[in-house]
């Protein structure tokens, strides 16, 4: 799973004034166990001892790798090795012919081209401002090179001289370093998942193309209101919108819904009314809950089954692979029986979910800090999902959430039981559809067994899904008379809020 608690998440080791030498040196102390690599994890290491090589040979390819993080193509600082390897550097030779340069064998990264298409170098922000993209000196500093393998939580480490050493799970570097690992924010463009994008990426040949998992993840456009539109919280949480707060003081004491008067203007008085598009539903929190640790390991990529026994505290190392995503699936059943699901994306930094405290641990050198606690934290966002019209969708709707590691989906069907309201007739006066009665109104539900597509990852973290219905309140109870207090819903992984923002 995942990810990059980018801040810090766990010890952190701390070297004053290492040379790489020195480094390997306190870290290869030859106690950790040997690690059964993929059968083809030799093509990046071999790819990462070119990368490290090329760094301190060439300052040219250190400030073109710099600059490259930092136009943050996919709001992270990602570098997509085929969208740049015949982009040129400053003295006139391309990325993939200085790599080549420290090649025994060429054929080999040939075939690394073939066997990764999303083969990333990844920039880390690194703790108490240690090491990041923004202020790499790229005059002073040559970065060694992290892996990720599948078979290990802990990370191989290289440096220019051919030598490797292993920093184990919990540890965070305090010296410049640059990660090697697959992209999980687009994918090869035969993808299905790729059918919401609106940017197309094609390599530097023209042999691959490659497409944004979502446009929140896009930042090759001019066009930011996506990504702002996913991040922005609520301004209206602390003090609620007018008509919200009106549908809880009218049902408050009568029997009846809220969401009846926000998107119908019925009430008890006045039982029929035609939709409005005023008000869409959006998420707008979201919280994992339960022991901070064992949270974090659910989203946490832990290859070894074993190292939660171990450990009180299990952190794989974060900082290698960034924000934290999300996949939001809604599954929402249509009145004329087609099923659809609704894909969003929300991007997390780890800061904004995680709380931590962790104090130096001056007793083993090279030193580091070790984690004491970790606390969850609840953050605002802003997530559009649908205009719920009655006479169009179910009267409930589906929440899946998963924390994204792959970009290979498959296709699986989602069966259940859903409820229509038939209380709706046209009006003899305005010819429009109206909603007739409070509820399903005197003609009750209709029920019916239907089934939607919904999409599935392997190797996804679910952490469950939730049910949200139209019937339910949107403001359970005020605090103070002013500050709203929200439905809530739990899947025992995480709790949302669900609810109407107008919008226009």
């Amino acid at each position: 799973m995942k990810k990059l608690l980018s801040v810090c998440f766990v010890f952190v080791i701390v070297f004053v004034a290492c040379s790489n030498n020195d480094i390997m040196e306190n870290m290869n102390d030859g106690k950790q166990a040997p690690v059964i690599y993929e059968d083809d994890f030799y093509l990046k290491k071999n790819f990462g001892f070119a990368l490290a090589k090329m760094m301190e040979d060439n300052v040219s390819a250190r400030k073109f790798i710099k600059e490259e993080a930092l136009r943050m193509f996919n709001n992270d600082y990602d570098i997509l090795y085929h969208l740049v390897k015949d982009k040129k550097l400053e003295n006139g030779t391309t990325f993939r012919e200085a790599l080549l340069k420290f090649y025994e064998d060429k054929d080999e990264l040939f075939a690394l081209e073939r066997k990764f298409p999303l083969l990333t170098i990844f920039i880390p922000e690194l703790p108490e401002n240690s090491f990041s993209a923004n202020i790499w000196d790229i005059e002073m500093e040559i970065p060694m090179v992290a892996l990720l393998s599948t078979r290990t939580n802990n990370i191989p480490i290289l440096n220019a001289k051919g030598e490797e050493f292993i920093l184990e799970s919990q540890y965070i570097p305090a010296f410049p370093i640059i990660v090697l690992k697959d992209n999980e924010r687009v994918t090869v463009k035969t993808n299905i998942s790729a059918s919401n994008t609106s940017n197309v990426l094609k390599s530097t040949n023209g042999d691959l193309e490659f497409a944004f998992l979502d446009k929140c993840f896009d930042n090759t456009q001019q066009d930011k209101r996506v990504k702002s539109q996913l991040s922005n919280p609520d301004p209206t949480r602390l003090v609620a919108d007018t008509k919200v707060a009106k549908a809880y003081d009218i049902y408050k004491t009568s029997d009846g819904w809220q969401r009846d008067y926000i998107y119908y203007d019925i009430t008890p008085g006045i039982p029929r009314g035609q939709f409005k598009y005023d008000y869409m539903e959006y998420i707008t929190t979201f919280k994992l809950l339960g022991d901070g640790r064992a949270a974090y390991n659910r989203i946490a990529d832990q290859t070894d089954p074993n190292f939660r026994e171990r450990y009180i505290a299990i952190f794989q190392s974060a900082w290698t692979e960034g924000y934290f995503e999300f996949k939001i699936r809604v599954l929402v059943n249509a009145s004329n029986g087609i099923g659809s699901e609704i894909i969003k994306y929300y991007s997390a930094n780890p800061n904004d979910l995680f709380e931590l405290e962790y104090e130096l641990n001056n007793k083993i050198m090279p030193k580091r800090y070790e984690l004491k606690r970790v606390s969850l934290k609840m953050t605002e966002i802003s997530i559009p999902l649908i205009n719920w019209d009655l006479y169009q969708y179910a009267s409930s709707i589906k929440i899946a959430i998963e924390e994204v590691d792959r970009t290979e989906i498959t296709e699986i069907t989602d069966t259940r039981q859903v409820k229509y309201a038939a209380n709706f007739e046209i009006s003899s006066t305005t010819k429009l559809m109206e909603k007739v009665g409070l509820k399903f109104g005197s003609t009750a539900e209709r029920t019916t067994t239907e089934t939607i597509k919904k999409t599935y990852t392997e190797g996804n973290d679910e952490l469950g899904d939730v049910i949200v219905n139209f019937a339910d309140h949107v403001i359970v109870s005020f605090a103070n008379q002013t500050l709203p207090k929200y439905r809530k819903y739990s899947s025992g992984w995480y709790e949302i809020e669900v609810r109407p923002i107008r919008v226009q």
